[in-house]
């Protein structure tokens, strides 16, 4: 059970496989009921993972990939100019974190911030530092020219097959210099021979949790595209009873204005786009 129980990992309430999203998950382990103990006190509510990556075909569920190199003549001359404003406001590099960790403590609560209105961030600078300080992916800085301030940073993991970007902070206060259009285009650039050789870059699924617009921007400023895929869910025993309880008043339960409300929805969500996903493939076979 311990091999089969590396082949996942926990995630808000989920387990995912640790495998890339082009390749087979491990859905044999998901019979052995131990697995949803394993990660005691944390509860699972659900097992998700996909197969038939990249089929041609809408499904409900994509992942957000780029898997030609990019090419700035490509896309609408307003864009090409936004961007090439912002390559003169920054400078981009591979930054060592040990040197800039509490500059990126500061960019993650400026970012932080912008989000949420109200309230204290969960983590604390000393604890933020330290967890930094233990990545092992490339992280990317954008610096302002005016100043050498850090005013973005860039996490990316590059695997044997695919390139996963994990996670892009920004500091507001240079959204209008867009910092975001100049640290995007390097590290998207960055990877063209990697591209080139068969991998792709993988700006994760499709986010059913918040809405944002970050998917969409991508796709049209730097070419990424939608790779559908089928979805599959497992639930945990006492969470599958509640879906089915709870599925046929989806559109009521949205309309709730409570917190916990956005992650049942999301998984109701998730269960629609599978019943979608079967009763379509019933119907065509």
């Amino acid at each position: 059970m311990k091999n089969k129980e590396l082949r996942w990992k926990y995630y808000n309430h989920a387990l995912l496989p640790t495998c890339a999203p082009h390749e087979e998950a491990d859905v044999e382990s998901l019979k052995h009921k131990a697995i949803w103990k394993t990660y005691k006190p944390k509860r699972l509510f659900f097992a998700r993972w996909v197969s038939h990556f990249d089929c041609g075909y809408e499904t409900g569920w994509w992942y957000c990939i780029l898997d030609e190199p990019f090419d700035i003549t490509t896309i609408k001359s307003k864009r090409r100019r936004i961007i090439n404003q912002a390559i003169k406001n920054f400078d981009v590099r591979i930054i060592d974190v040990n040197i800039y960790a509490e500059q990126m403590f500061n960019i993650h609560i400026a970012a932080w911030k912008s989000y949420h209105k109200t309230g204290k961030p969960s983590i604390k600078k000393d604890r933020f530092c330290e967890e930094i300080k233990q990545w092992k992916n490339i992280v990317f800085g954008a610096f302002d020219k005016e100043n050498n301030q850090l005013a973005a940073y860039y996490l990316v993991k590059v695997n044997p097959t695919h390139i996963d970007l994990i996670t892009l902070k920004s500091d507001p206060a240079f959204e209008k210099k867009r910092v975001n259009h100049a640290i995007m285009f390097f590290v998207y650039n960055y990877f063209r021979e990697d591209i080139k050789q068969g991998k792709y870059l993988c700006g994760g699924s499709r986010n059913i949790y918040h809405k944002t617009n970050y998917q969409a921007f991508r796709e049209e400023y730097f070419g990424f595209r939608k790779a559908y895929t089928h979805l599959h869910i497992q639930y945990a025993p006492f969470i599958a009873i509640l879906i089915k309880l709870l599925y046929p008043f989806r559109k009521i339960i949205c309309k709730l204005p409570l917190a916990i409300v956005n992650q049942i929805n999301g998984i109701l969500l998730m269960e629609e786009i599978c019943r979608k996903q079967r009763k379509y493939s019933k119907n065509f076979n």
